[in-house]
């Protein structure tokens, strides 16, 4: 384990490693689903105000997907976006901040 969670890369985890693929291709394609819609809802001429929107927590959940992957870059631009859609009280959310704290400290980046 490091840092509390999976190693992923070693051959006992290899089922872990393959279901938490499998969890963030479901999520991206979540996400894709719900971009897709909204566009489409901005460009209908009956347009109903049919607001598609994804749930912040997703991103965190996506973030922590691609942690213990260890593919620091989506993490990182999965918690970005959760910070995006949730400016005023990320602060509050101490899953986000663990996440985004592994990221910073693999980074180096040690500057909030």
């Amino acid at each position: 384990r490091q840092y509390g969670f999976l190693l992923l890369n070693q051959q006992a985890n290899a089922s872990k490693k393959a279901l938490i693929q499998k969890a963030v291709k479901y999520l991206q394609l979540m996400v894709v689903q719900a971009r897709r819609q909204q566009k489409a809802n901005e460009n209908d001429a009956n347009n109903q105000n049919k607001n598609i929107s994804i749930d912040p927590k997703t991103w965190v959940k996506l973030g922590h997907f691609h942690l213990l992957l260890e593919d620091y870059r989506k993490a990182l631009s999965a918690y970005q976006m959760f910070y995006k859609t949730q400016a005023e009280n990320h602060w509050q959310d101490t899953t986000f901040l663990y996440g985004i704290g592994l990221v910073y400290f693999h980074f180096n980046a040690f500057q909030w």
